[in-house]
């Protein structure tokens, strides 16, 4: 099985001036285990194939990210921003099934 250390990232909206409100994507650095690792092409009208990975985590858990997990919106893998498709709360981890690339 295969280690993770990559960043996690968190997306809120805050009131960033009076009546301005914007998301703030904070990132946090964890460890696990790549439970499985698999890429897929996908074919589209584009003139690059879509790229979608179906991979899935178990991260080490801590208060912070068992409170704050509904805000998880991507995983940097490989360097690469990765979207959260779903996650199992397992404690002490968390599983993370992720999908496509993430659009900032």
């Amino acid at each position: 099985m295969a280690k993770f250390c990559g960043k996690l990232g968190f997306s809120y909206t805050k009131e960033t001036r009076l009546g301005i409100y914007e998301e703030v994507v904070e990132e946090k650095t964890y460890y696990g285990d790549i439970l499985k690792d698999t890429r897929i092409n996908e074919k589209s009208s584009n003139l690059n194939d879509n790229i979608n990975i179906s991979n899935k985590l178990s991260v080490i858990s801590n208060d912070y990210l068992i409170q704050n997990v509904s805000h998880l919106k991507y995983v940097v893998y490989l360097g690469v921003k990765w979207e959260v498709k779903s996650f199992d709360i397992e404690r002490p981890r968390i599983i993370i099934y992720l999908g496509g690339l993430y659009n900032d």
